[in-house]
């Protein structure tokens, strides 16, 4: 079965804010320009073509429920066999994951999770894919051949940490593109999902985790915690305000005199709203440590929560006057180093707070 490295475990904090660090000052230069879409991405080849067969007769079942996918255009699409191992597309195993997937030409990078777009996740990422649907038959038809190319150029980041891929006997493994698909080895799935792989050569079905259908938990009649419920709104309203404006940020370089006019006042409206969350975050914690009931870990959580918090309101603040200088035409480089660093502490503490938040929910 093959595995995935995703860099040493013991990787530093200081080396993971380095990446961010680099990730970030990647997307101020190239902006959104360089996202364009994978099957785009992946046309033509410097590699040979070599043979793979798509296996529209192989069933894949995961927790009892058999699996079909599709490509963005709706078409159905199926395993490949290559290399005597199996493959499934790019988008459904982002699909299964309920993750979100974006490519970057410039830095031929794919971003499974965390990307430049959304650089941040919600707590609870729903599974819902139009790339994945459940059925009820097993999966018929003929196999046939086609021509794969090995893509061995591509870097994945899985939550901005880089991963590679190799087989059981340590052999590289890289993502292919069959018919302008792109396709990662199915054994990528089950070590993201942490559920073993098997195979049944009787029925030619896949099976990821079980084979069974689990049997539904029973309902529990415990209210949730309101004041970690009132955290997590906390977070979640500071997490798309940081996606949003860093999504704007992203535009400063390859934005008109007038477009740049708007977004400085739309940034400018987003640093009035992180004041804000700032101040609602800080009264609320302040009349939380009152609360006899206050457990330990709801005040870590909700630490955590007022330093992601204090540091947006800064990061966004830095936004802010580099978008008004770029607006009159001016240079902002000399906020390069201050917005790094906060966007650095910025990201550190919302990935912290979460965390923090998961055990409570």
């Amino acid at each position: 079965m093959t595995g995935i490295t995703a860099g040493k475990e013991n990787r530093t904090k200081f080396v993971f804010k380095r990446a961010l660090a680099c990730i970030l000052a990647f997307a101020l230069i190239f902006g959104a320009a360089g996202t364009v879409a994978l099957q785009e991405a992946y046309a033509g080849s410097a590699s040979a073509p070599q043979l793979a067969y798509i296996k529209p007769d192989v069933t894949i079942v995961r927790n009892g429920e058999i699996l079909n996918f599709f490509n963005e255009n709706g078409a159905q699409v199926y395993p490949v066999f290559f290399q005597s191992r199996t493959y499934l597309p790019l988008r459904a195993i982002c699909g299964i994951l309920g993750e979100e997937v974006e490519w970057v030409g410039a830095a031929n990078t794919i971003y499974i999770g965390m990307t430049l777009s959304h650089p941040s996740k919600s707590i609870v990422k729903p599974a819902n894919s139009p790339f994945v649907k459940t059925v009820s038959n097993a999966a018929l038809g003929t196999q046939s051949i086609a021509k794969a190319y090995i893509k061995d150029s591509i870097y994945i980041m899985k939550d901005f940490e880089a991963v590679t891929f190799a087989d059981s006997e340590g052999n590289a493994q890289y993502p292919i593109n069959v018919g302008g698909t792109t396709y990662l080895p199915i054994s990528a799935l089950g070590t993201f999902l942490g559920e073993n792989i098997s195979w049944d050569g009787a029925t030619k079905t896949v099976i990821l985790g079980s084979r069974d259908v689990p049997a539904p938990e029973p309902e529990k009649d415990v209210k949730k915690d309101e004041r970690a419920e009132r955290i997590a709104e906390f977070y979640e309203q500071q997490a798309k305000l940081y996606d949003e404006a860093t999504e704007l940020i992203l535009l400063i370089s390859s934005s008109t005199p007038e477009e740049l006019n708007l977004l400085a006042t739309e940034i400018s409206q987003k640093y009035i709203l992180a004041e804000q969350y700032n101040r609602d975050v800080k009264s609320y914690a302040k009349s939380a440590a009152n609360d006899s009931s206050l457990t330990d870990e709801e005040a870590d959580a909700l630490e955590s929560m007022c330093e992601f918090a204090e540091f947006s309101e800064h990061y966004l603040l830095v936004m802010e006057n580099m978008m008004c200088l770029a607006a009159q035409g001016q240079d902002y480089s000399s906020f390069a180093e201050i917005f790094l660093n906060f966007a650095m502490m910025t990201q550190s503490a919302m990935d912290s707070t979460a965390k923090k938040l998961e055990p409570l929910l």
